[in-house]
């Protein structure tokens, strides 16, 4: 049993009847390219929530002068998404928290999801203990997903997939995952969080 609530309006796409992955590409990504604002250099998403009948964000938005924001998006279906061209204002009295230096990245979001061999950043998935999160019961040896595709080779930052946000239908156990590419454009995957927590358990390396 899933813990959680039916979700059935997530974004998704059924695995292509050739594809044997744990976790498959949506067909038309990029969904964020790196100029769906006008002052932007690259987006990629860094959280995404149901939110009324559709769904809110926030998107890492470099702009033209290498400037790290965070955006404000909406979108009715979680594929099709309404940036806010305008940052988000953060407000801080402390200099040192509000230092652009100390601005976030989507990158350690997940940190526990993402590897990277010095060259390569592909990511898997791990199981932490529920009353002590801090120990690893769990974490994939083989990768859930690595870039191969153009738009995650190639960018500002090459071969790079990382994983930032998640959408869940506990009534099915499908996911939705939103990925960053290359940290230039915003990527969606989809899997069933069983096949996903199987996969783990059989390919563990901890």
């Amino acid at each position: 049993m899933i813990a959680g609530s039916p979700r059935p309006n997530i974004p998704w796409e059924e695995r292509p009847p050739a594809c044997a992955d744990v976790v498959w590409r949506f067909s038309r990504n990029p969904i964020i390219a790196r100029d769906a604002i006008p002052t932007a250099n690259s987006i990629f998403n860094s959280a995404v929530v149901p939110f009324g009948d559709g769904f809110a964000g926030v998107f890492r938005c470099d702009d033209r002068a290498r400037r790290m924001n965070i955006h404000a998006g909406f979108s009715d279906d979680g594929i099709h998404w309404r940036i806010n061209p305008q940052p988000i204002a953060f407000r801080c009295h402390d200099t040192e928290i509000g230092a652009l230096a100390y601005r976030y990245d989507p990158r350690v979001c997940w940190g526990v999801l993402t590897s990277c061999n010095g060259f390569v950043y592909s990511f898997g998935a791990a199981l932490l203990d529920l009353d002590q999160p801090w120990k690893v019961i769990y974490r994939t040896a083989p990768y859930l997903l690595s870039p191969q595709m153009l738009y995650e080779c190639v960018g500002d930052v090459l071969n790079v997939v990382f994983p930032c946000a998640a959408l869940t239908d506990a009534a099915t156990g499908r996911v939705a995952i939103y990925y960053g590419a290359a940290d230039t454009v915003t990527g969606l995957a989809f899997g069933y969080l069983q096949e996903i927590v199987a996969f783990l358990k059989e390919n563990s390396q901890v």
